[in-house]
């Protein structure tokens, strides 16, 4: 975990001032529960790939950030991934660059 190797490297001083500003103890213990959580779970598994779905609202802006390295994507043996976007705006989307990363793509047009 990053932040806890960033903190091991604080004063004891600096650490209680920052704990001060940023809620350091919350995300450990928000990290913690996920982490034992994904643990348990992958100790009782049945060998069935969980799938994941990826919701984004949306209205006219760039969805580059889910293309490449900049959106971490499990290996499709890892994870079903489907992706859902819920366009705002009434604007057209062309997804075709980030189609081939996703089992499903699904743009759903609201009213907002």
């Amino acid at each position: 975990v990053k932040a806890d190797t960033l903190a091991t490297q604080l004063s004891e001083e600096r650490y209680q001032a920052e704990k001060d500003i940023w809620p350091i103890e919350d995300a450990l213990k928000s990290y913690k529960r996920a982490a034992d959580s994904i643990a348990a779970a992958q100790a009782s598994a049945t060998g069935e790939v969980p799938t994941v779905h990826f919701v984004v609202c949306h209205c006219r802006e760039s969805l580059d950030w889910l293309d490449g390295d900049r959106f971490y994507m499990p290996a499709a043996d890892k994870a079903h991934v489907d992706l859902f976007v819920y366009e705002k705006c009434s604007t057209p989307i062309d997804m075709s660059s980030i189609r081939p990363m996703f089992r499903h793509v699904e743009a759903v047009t609201v009213n907002d």
